[in-house]
């Protein structure tokens, strides 16, 4: 039996486009799947792409056509390339762009299954339907098509011409039910706009863990590599929408280990300044594994006799080093520890922690003890979390969610920038960062400035050759300081790496932290209801916003 590239002779024109002019490896692999099934593609390129991004193409495409335009322009450059004369010679044109994550599933299953159905062209879905559509030879024949294409009509107005010149349209899914369409009809590509949409729309038009469903069927149960659509993922969109479309928190047991043993070399850098908590601090240091090397950073030579007495005959090989009292905890970390960072696979940095601006400092007080039990609470959660790294090869840093009690609940409104994006901003174009940073959207970063970290993913960071002169000296003011810049610069410097940030917390605290959102939504739910009525979510935050605007 001929193979389908045999039996039926088909030309496809990918158009690709992308902001910054880079070439995705998720790209690539499409055009490997789909030059199985068709005799001929023609990519049409920014004409902007370095040379090294043009080799990337020129690998997988049969022609290259570059291009200053985008949208339509582009499918109707590669027309008008091919020429109307040669197009005659196919059987099936397929135009499709960059639009789309795949093959999930061989094309050739899918252009089988469109043939047998006789329309004269088609699409995968109507929603989407310009992004990948396909004209039988009828059309290519007739001079609808030349005339369709030598002028300057809409992308959108392209189905509905066809369709009045009294063209068969079909389709292969319906638009109401991606995961249907991948899991029951096979559909080989999904867009890539179902993993990139805002939480706000998941939220409202279907159930929220479906983003993260949908990750781990194509990781677990298609032959597609889910890590291209990971990288997409990191390079282009914000953190905080990657992380709640993502689902991106994690709840480790205390209980049950899950690492393998001597998988990994890991690091705990630890900063004490009060030495009367030195001995909280070793109890829970003591949670690492076995062979791990710790660092203890002190401000002076008197702290350093007051911390070691307190860690005597601490089973672990350990390092002390006197970093001075300039930086808190930051500088002992960038500054004090650069030398070796990258000799390790995994840093878990830790940090006594009083606050005396607050009052009782109880409160403060709860804010350490929700960092060192979500990161540090005993052996078996520490295993964990290093499991977690272990399973999870794109994941770069985990951290506590934000606090969320007495006076740190603004910080789960804009508080988590509070008055540092500026700092931020200026910080990350003297580190060079890409990634997306909006003063809209909250920094998922460790803002107790304690974390397990990739060293890798910590390379745009210490890439800065950090020096204690950078840092201010005491006192600092509470806000927008260099200090409170690296606290939130983090995660943003994992993304520039290729890795995500995500919340961690051992199984005894989720059990308060669910209590207190619980707690904190019905508070909120209870008073606006009194005022608004009984509203969906959406409905409810338009009404109080509008109340605000007019006030």
């Amino acid at each position: 039996m001929n193979s389908l590239k045999e039996e039926k002779k088909r030309l496809v024109i990918y158009s690709f486009f992308d902001n910054v002019q880079f070439v995705d490896d998720y790209i690539l692999e499409f055009l490997v799947g789909i030059k199985k099934a068709v005799s001929y593609v023609i990519v049409i390129a920014p004409k902007g792409l370095k040379n090294q991004e043009r080799t990337k193409i020129t690998r997988y495409a049969d022609e290259v056509v570059y291009t200053d335009t985008s949208g339509k322009q582009n499918y109707q450059q590669g027309i008008q390339h091919a020429g109307y004369s040669a197009l005659n010679n196919y059987d099936e044109i397929i135009l499709c762009s960059n639009e789309w994550f795949g093959p999930l599933y061989p094309f050739s299953d899918l252009f089988t299954l469109m043939h047998e159905k006789n329309s004269d062209f088609w699409s995968v879905s109507k929603k989407n339907a310009v992004s990948f559509i396909a004209f039988s030879k009828r059309i290519i024949l007739e001079s609808h098509f030349r005339k369709f294409w030598d002028r300057e009509y809409a992308r959108t107005e392209m189905i509905q011409f066809f369709l009045n010149a009294g063209y068969k349209f079909k389709t292969y899914v319906e638009d109401t039910d991606v995961e249907s369409a991948i899991v029951t009809k096979k559909c080989p590509i999904i867009s890539k706009t179902f993993f990139c949409g805002s939480y706000d729309i998941n939220f409202v038009n279907r159930h929220t863990d479906s983003t993260k469903w949908m990750m781990n069927y194509i990781t677990e149960k298609t032959p597609f590599d889910s890590g291209l659509i990971w990288k997409y993922l990191i390079r282009t969109q914000n953190m905080a929408d990657i992380k709640k479309n993502m689902q991106l928190n994690y709840v480790v047991s205390s209980k049950i280990p899950h690492a393998e043993e001597g998988h990994m070399k890991i690091a705990l850098v630890l900063h004490i300044y009060f030495s009367d908590l030195a001995l909280y601090c070793r109890k829970y240091a003591e949670s690492m594994p076995e062979g791990t090397d710790v660092y203890i950073t002190v401000p002076d030579k008197q702290k350093l006799e007051e911390v070691k007495k307190a860690f005597e005959n601490f089973p672990y090989h350990t390092e002390y080093r006197i970093t001075g009292n300039r930086g808190r905890d930051v500088a002992p970390f960038v500054v004090g520890c650069k030398d070796v960072i990258d000799k390790y696979d995994l840093i878990c940095k830790m940090h006594d922690k009083k606050v005396f601006h607050v009052h009782p400092m109880s409160l403060g007080h709860s804010w350490s003890y929700k960092c060192f039990e979500c990161l540090l609470r005993d052996k078996t959660s520490v295993n964990n979390i290093i499991a977690l790294f272990q399973k999870n090869p794109y994941l770069g840093m985990v951290c506590p969610p934000v606090p969320n009690h007495g006076p740190y609940y603004p910080i789960t409104g804009k508080g988590e920038w509070g008055s540092n994006y500026s700092v931020v901003k200026k910080l990350a174009e003297e580190l060079r960062l890409h990634v997306d940073i909006s003063s809209e959207k909250e920094p998922v970063a460790p803002l107790g400035s304690m974390f397990w970290a990739r060293a890798e993913a910590l390379k745009p960071l210490f890439a800065h050759d950090w020096q204690y002169e950078e840092i201010p000296e005491e006192p600092l003011a509470d806000d927008a300081t260099i200090l409170h810049a690296i606290e939130r610069i983090y995660p943003f410097c994992v993304q520039e790496a290729g890795y995500y940030t995500a919340w961690v917390m051992t199984d005894h605290y989720a059990r308060i932290e669910l209590d207190n959102l619980e707690y904190l939504n019905q508070g909120l739910l209870r008073a606006e209801m009194e005022k608004s009525g009984k509203l969906p979510f959406h409905d409810m935050l338009e009404k109080i916003r509008n109340r605000r605007s007019e006030i």
